[in-house]
């Protein structure tokens, strides 16, 4: 007796069930439903948007009120009605279709996680300029009042405002190297119409102002690696890197060349697992975090045993700053150029590269440059009052090709850190020869002009020189005309991105 009563309650139970599964008992005319492109929606649907379209048909072609929750839906045709993106919450969400005396009612389950197929859309960039979106595994920020634009060379703003953000698919295969693993999901970010001028060609879109970009990672990697963390991105459009006026290029020739890779490298949080970069007024693409885990060869002694520089080339390598020169496996420790060292001081400092500056140097042109690219960052540095050039009879060199003097880096070092710089000769020439030897023996080895940022740079703990013994005692010497090494300079650099908080 006991068990049919309890299996008479299991019954009613999951007859229950079953009548709460079925859509609300639909009355009136047999409309058609179309949920995202589902005409035969079930009583419920998991989806991984947050937002759905709905169209209503009704197959007599009659005129109608139809909602879709409380939303007025728009006719688009003789008995064809439509809501576009409506809104859904995290979790479960009830959607009653109604139509004079039809209504259905709907189950939906938005599932709010970083899985591929993920999509996120907004109707505009909100007031506020900050985005959080997939989970709160990325987050936008820019400035208040931000809008898109059709294009950053005419930047109009244009009538579709509505912004996506999806987690695709990775391909290993086109991962930019072997040394480089994925650790955060890939997020796409792109205006809702590609065509935001309606000629039916593809823009390249562009938002006013520029902001940033912060995405989480795994949590199982360690905090070790927030040195080898990187945000390399894939520019929207058709894949041509040069048509997309990008203001952070760092990029490696051998790395995605085909679709534009730029590296960004970013700001990493390793409490809150994140890693921050610029989102340039061309920002629109594709991002992910990748770990870079690699040696390069000629940073081993004889006994296989990493040099002291390793720890500061792998990061600036990593993180887009110095790109290798050796060949094979090499890093290349030659002497840095003044072309080089700038280029790696402007995206160190995730400086904006500007196009089209006015030139003041004689001899800065594609033709007296190792890479095209350098004029740009030479220019906006020389802007940004970072570097200076050599006076001649008609006018301004700048010799890019020449190598770096370690003077002349720490003289760069100290404008871009915004060191203090004492501009009392006495003081700084006594200074001088507390801290270098070969200052104290020499001080016309030194140029005057560098003396006061040599100190400063040395001061903040940019410089220490080279350790020389004299009688029984351990001092430095500076070397001021001596070339600065590529390692040296990713010494340089790497601790000029700590001290700056953008590693």
């Amino acid at each position: 007796m006991f068990r049919r009563k309890i299996m008479a309650r299991v019954a009613v139970f999951l007859a229950a069930i079953l009548v709460l599964a079925q859509p609300a008992l639909a009355a009136g005319i047999p409309f058609t439903v179309e949920i995202d492109g589902d005409s035969t929606p079930g009583p419920t649907i998991i989806t991984q948007k947050n937002t759905v379209s709905v169209r209503v048909y009704d197959p007599e072609g009659a005129d109608h009120t139809v909602k879709v929750g409380s939303i007025l839906a728009v006719k688009t045709g003789p008995g064809e009605y439509e809501v576009e993106n409506y809104a859904l919450k995290a979790g479960t969400n009830s959607l009653t279709v109604s139509a004079d005396t039809y209504k259905n009612t709907y189950t939906l389950i938005y599932v709010d996680e970083a899985l591929p197929g993920a999509s996120y859309y907004l109707q505009a960039i909100p007031a506020s300029g900050k985005i959080t979106a997939i989970n709160k595994t990325l987050t936008l920020k820019f400035p208040k009042n931000n809008y898109i634009a059709e294009n950053p060379d005419d930047p109009r703003i244009v009538e579709d405002q509505g912004l996506r953000i999806e987690v695709v698919s990775f391909d290993y295969d086109e991962c930019p190297t072997v040394y480089h693993q994925a650790v955060s999901p890939v997020y796409k970010i792109t205006p809702e119409s590609d065509d935001l001028d309606g000629d039916g060609e593809r823009d390249k879109a562009a938002v006013l102002y520029p902001g940033e970009l912060t995405l989480k990672y795994d949590a199982n990697v360690s905090s070790a690696a927030a040195d080898t963390l990187t945000v390399i991105y894939i520019p929207y459009g058709d894949g041509d890197y040069d048509e997309y006026d990008n203001d952070f290029q760092h990029f490696w020739d051998d790395y995605w060349p085909d679709r534009g890779c730029v590296v960004l490298g970013g700001r990493v949080d390793t409490a809150a697992r994140t890693v921050t970069v610029p989102f340039s007024k061309t920002g629109f693409g594709t991002y992910a975090v990748f770990n870079v885990n690699r040696e390069f060869c000629d940073l081993l002694d004889a006994n296989n045993n990493l040099s002291w520089a390793r720890n500061y080339v792998l990061p600036v390598w990593a993180k887009g700053v110095m790109e290798k020169t050796g060949s094979g496996e090499d890093f290349g420790n030659t002497p840095i150029t003044r072309e080089e060292f700038t280029a790696a001081i402007v995206k160190a400092m995730g400086i904006p590269v500007e196009n089209d500056l006015q030139n003041p140097f004689e001899d800065v042109n594609s033709s007296s440059l190792a890479v095209d690219e350098y004029d740009d960052y030479i220019l906006t540095a020389a802007k940004n009052g970072i570097i200076y050039g050599f006076p001649t009879t008609s006018g301004l060199e700048f010799r890019p090709g020449d190598y770096l003097t370690r003077e002349q880096a720490a003289t760069i070092i100290a404008r871009v850190a915004g060191l203090k710089v004492s501009d009392n000769e006495a003081v700084t020439a006594a200074a001088m020869k507390r801290a270098f030897y070969d200052y104290s023996q020499n001080p016309d080895d030194f140029g005057p002009w560098a003396a006061p940022f040599i100190y400063a740079a040395y001061k903040a703990g940019f410089i220490q020189g080279s350790p020389v013994e004299v009688e029984g005692k351990t001092l430095y010497a500076f070397n001021p005309k001596g070339n600065l090494s590529r390692t040296e300079a990713a010494k340089l650099l790497y601790v000029l991105m700590k001290k700056q908080k953008r590693l």
